[in-house]
């Protein structure tokens, strides 16, 4: 009899376990749900940006490579200059990914279709920050160069990118056919890093988020 109370007692809190264990890996999962949420809505500001940013770098482009430097059109590269170089690096929720990585939780989620989307999701979160590390380098390295060539007195508001007409347009520091060349080449470095990595593989994360939120909800019947 003593022997089947401590088994009955054993089996008991084992089930109580067993139950505490579920509610934690569903409060994870919806957290989870509530982190890529906000992911996606970051990722969705982050493409917009980087596709603006290609497209300032399209507008200088089009000046330098021509070699169309009348005064209307150095104000617009002025003005472009600032925006093609603009910061957009992405920000991810990592509240409930930082648990799970740290705390060894991943070990709760029982469904193993759901484990393996979470890490996929991760491991595209890794190709991003790599991405946008290496667009980054190149931008400080095309900004450097900038500052012989961009005279920054002609800029009334850097941070709205205005430029002042007293002149009455802004004037280049050099009109060097090999250093115009030059910053033009890492321009176009940049915009072919973000129109065919960057953001290619925003979208597929933005993808990649869809579907983890669609299976987390589903499997743990989460509205």
């Amino acid at each position: 009899m003593l022997f089947l109370a401590v088994f009955c007692g054993f089996l008991a809190e084992n089930q109580r376990e067993h139950i505490v264990e579920h509610q934690r890996e569903k409060q994870y999962m919806r957290s989870m749900t509530e982190d890529v949420m906000k992911d996606t809505s970051m990722l969705s500001g982050r493409e917009r940006l980087a596709k603006n940013v290609a497209v300032y770098i399209d507008t200088m482009l089009g000046v330098l490579q021509n070699r169309k430097l009348d005064g209307a059109s150095l104000a617009i590269i002025y003005r472009a200059n600032l925006r093609s170089l603009s910061f957009f690096a992405p920000g991810f929720t990592d509240r409930t990914s930082s648990q799970l990585k740290n705390s060894g939780a991943m070990r709760l989620i029982r469904k193993q279709k759901i484990a393996d989307s979470i890490i996929g999701y991760w491991n595209q979160i890794d190709l991003i920050v790599k991405a946008n590390d290496q667009a980054e380098e190149y931008k400080m390295k095309a900004r450097d160069k900038s500052y012989s060539i961009f005279d920054q007195k002609y800029y009334t508001n850097r941070g709205a990118g205005a430029v002042g007409v007293n002149d009455p347009y802004p004037k280049l520091m050099t009109e060097d056919n090999m250093q115009l060349t030059e910053y033009a080449n890492r321009l176009s470095h940049i915009r072919n890093l973000i129109t065919n990595v960057y953001v290619p593989m925003i979208i597929i994360q933005k993808q990649k988020a869809e579907t983890l939120i669609e299976l987390i909800k589903k499997e743990y019947h989460l509205k």
